[in-house]
């Protein structure tokens, strides 16, 4: 599934989490060790995701709702 949205919220957990709004409602996402994050074309670190980023994430939907990302590409980047 791919879903686009702003982050809202990051939980400074492991693995890390995110709270991203769509459209059409607040979806957590969920991040593995294989998850690559992606700004401007460069490879960053998952650290460097803030609230206000506008992302757009590939991943696995699961039972919860949720989403475990495969890929996160920050798309307002400067």
């Amino acid at each position: 599934m791919e879903l686009e949205g702003e982050i809202v919220n990051v939980m400074e957990t492991w693995p890390l989490q995110l709270t991203v709004a769509s459209a059409e409602k607040q979806i957590h996402v969920s991040l593995t060790l294989d998850t690559t994050v992606t700004k401007n074309g460069a490879e960053i670190n998952a650290s460097q995701l803030s609230p206000n980023q506008t992302v757009r994430i590939r991943g696995k939907q699961v039972a919860s709702g949720g989403v475990i990302a495969a890929e996160i590409v920050v798309t307002n980047a400067t």
